[in-house]
């Protein structure tokens, strides 16, 4: 069976998704609102090895709901 890599669009969401969760918690981590960290840190849990940018677009609105109960 041979793995296809993804192309540079297909993974440009993902990776944006997990720099952007990395920088805030760094950097922000302390003054963001318990919401807000949960959600960075739900991107981070499900985020990686996401291949495409639609499977990446519905993990963020999943991380988005679950953050917001």
């Amino acid at each position: 069976m041979h793995t296809r890599l993804p192309t540079h669009g297909e993974e440009r969401g993902a990776v944006h998704f997990i720099t952007q969760a990395c920088d805030k918690l760094y950097n922000d981590g302390s003054f963001l609102l318990s919401r807000e960290k949960a959600y960075y840190e739900c991107l981070l849990e499900n985020l990686p090895g996401v291949e495409n940018n639609l499977a990446a677009q519905k993990i963020r609105s999943a991380c988005e709901s679950k953050s917001q109960n």
